[in-house]
């Protein structure tokens, strides 16, 4: 899965954050892409990202390689967004990611990347993407709908959204938060069970070599008596 991989957030600067649990390979060793060829997460946040004022040339950068996975492959992806190089308060974002594809996995990190923004900056965000992005985290509040005419808005989609393209992305962000928790845990459980394989690896192979030099005494033992047995 992603196939089933997990969005982790790594080293945000200036923003906290945690540290990579996994070393990655060198930037200069990977693969760079910027994934704005086709519309997407990474559009998505790159357009955001212009609008609060990061000029042209400060795109995000996402660097890739692939892991192996079982008999298949994962892409593991960096994606770097720079300081705004005005306001300090946009220290950047770096998120690592992993997903079948480049693309895949890129959009992870981007709808990370976008999350983190709408949870810290719900104002900003919404001036600045007017019409699009709800006010508050959609992650966490709970906009209770009229039972007598769900088609009235009601007070919480008034006071947080200006308009239904406001409310259509508040439900799409909130969708796609839920559905990463459950790859996150899934991914989570299945990387967790990669690694008990690997502690376990040395040992069976000790096993393995000691079986087999047993069964090679065994055979020995049996060859040598055969001449008295016949």
């Amino acid at each position: 899965m992603q196939q089933m991989a997990r969005t982790r957030l790594t080293a945000r600067k200036s923003t906290g954050g945690r540290a990579p649990r996994h070393p990655l390979a060198a930037k200069s060793s990977r693969c760079k892409s910027m994934f704005v060829e086709e519309f997407g997460m990474p559009t998505l946040l790159w357009r955001v990202l212009s609008s609060m004022g990061y000029p042209e040339g400060r795109e995000p950068r996402y660097y890739w390689d692939k892991e192996q996975l079982g008999d298949g492959t994962l892409v593991r992806i960096e994606a770097v967004v720079p300081t705004s190089g005005g306001d300090p308060v946009w220290g950047g974002w770096v998120y690592e990611s992993r997903g079948a594809t480049p693309f895949h996995a890129a959009s992870r990190a981007a709808f990370a990347v976008l999350r983190d923004l709408m949870e810290r900056f719900p104002q900003e965000l919404a001036h600045a993407f007017a019409g699009v992005f709800p006010r508050g985290d959609p992650y966490t509040s709970v906009w209770d709908q009229s039972e007598v005419n769900a088609l009235q808005r009601s007070a919480d989609d008034d006071q947080h959204s200006d308009s239904a393209a406001m409310s259509a992305m508040y439900a799409l962000m909130k969708t796609y938060g839920g559905l990463e928790h459950c790859l996150g845990c899934l991914s989570g459980s299945l990387l967790t069970v990669q690694d008990e394989k690997r502690q376990l690896q040395p040992e069976f192979d000790t096993e393995v070599e000691r079986l087999q030099a047993e069964l090679a005494r065994m055979t020995l033992r049996e060859r040598s008596g055969d001449p008295e047995e016949q």
